[in-house]
């Protein structure tokens, strides 16, 4: 499986390639050949097989509005994240940087993303999944970084509370 969640496999003896298969009808599509630019000799392919990478966090309605997720706050269910390649590393959604997934958080407002990959990382929430009449008191941007697997980011948090226009920084 790709970072993506899709489902990936090697198919050829002569022209090597590497191809997308549809889980459910067993169809293949050519995703990238292993023989271009005169490279023909592939011994193997790696595969991860250590654990994947964590971000987490959560969206909490932020009683004291201070921007921290402490005693007294509660988590907001139900409020999309999406995480993105952050392809220049400057930790801010840009048009090129690469969507890679979105998830919703639990009744408890928690979130998380496994990443087989590492590099650069942005998240932010979408704002019009927060409740009516509502206010970011923390930034919408969060940020993960991953230079191994089996690493944790946590504290990927989101805050806000009630009062006027949400405002993207």
């Amino acid at each position: 499986f790709s970072a993506d969640g899709t489902f990936l496999g090697v198919a050829g003896d002569n022209d090597r390639a590497v191809v997308t298969i549809d889980p459910s009808t067993g169809v293949t599509t050519l995703r990238s050949s292993l023989g271009a630019n005169g490279n023909s000799d592939y011994e193997g392919i790696a595969c991860l097989t250590d654990k994947a990478n964590e971000i987490s966090g959560t969206v909490f309605r932020d009683k004291n509005k201070n921007g921290v997720f402490d005693y007294g706050d509660l988590g907001q269910r139900s409020v999309y994240i999406n995480l993105y390649r952050d392809l220049n590393g400057n930790g801010k959604v840009d048009y090129n940087d690469v969507f890679v997934a979105a998830t919703v958080t639990a009744q408890d407002g928690t979130y998380a993303f496994h990443v087989s990959s590492l590099g650069d990382f942005v998240l932010e929430s979408d704002l019009g999944t927060y409740p009516a009449n509502t206010s970011l008191t923390t930034d919408n941007v969060e940020t993960a970084s991953f230079t191994t697997y089996g690493q944790h980011d946590r504290g990927n948090d989101f805050g806000f509370n009630d009062g006027g226009t949400k405002q993207i920084d």
